[in-house]
């Protein structure tokens, strides 16, 4: 019976590590911000509500307010609509969703509503 349970937990743990690796420690997806509309959830607004990237407003993963760096993508979720933007000195968390989200929420399983939960702690 302990080693069951020893396996049991030991798979869990695996499971967790796995999707962190996937799902925390990934590259933000640049693409995917730069043509998306996005909405202010909460956090640290980088320039109102609506933030829409025009070409010279996103070079690699930092986002640029009349030429002058104020913030990085650290993290996008396609998958639940969501980007999280830290300011350039690093002291505060920003984010924001695909507009038209709260649509598609409805259509969320507990899974997903679980990640979303977990990014509304990490962040």
């Amino acid at each position: 019976m302990k080693k069951i349970i020893i396996v049991i937990l030991g798979s869990l743990v695996l499971g967790i590590i796995i999707w962190l690796r996937i799902n925390i420690f990934t590259s933000p997806d640049i693409a995917y911000a730069k043509q998306t509309e996005w909405m202010y959830e909460k956090g640290w607004r980088v320039k109102g509500d609506l933030l829409l990237f025009e070409d010279n407003d996103v070079y690699n993963d930092t986002i640029y307010k009349n030429h002058y760096p104020v913030a990085i993508i650290k993290r996008t979720y396609e998958s639940h609509y969501t980007m999280i933007i830290e300011s350039i000195n690093k002291k505060e968390i920003g984010m924001y969703r695909e507009i038209g989200a709260h649509l598609e929420d409805e259509h969320l399983g507990r899974y997903d509503m679980l990640i979303l939960i977990l990014l509304d702690i990490i962040y």
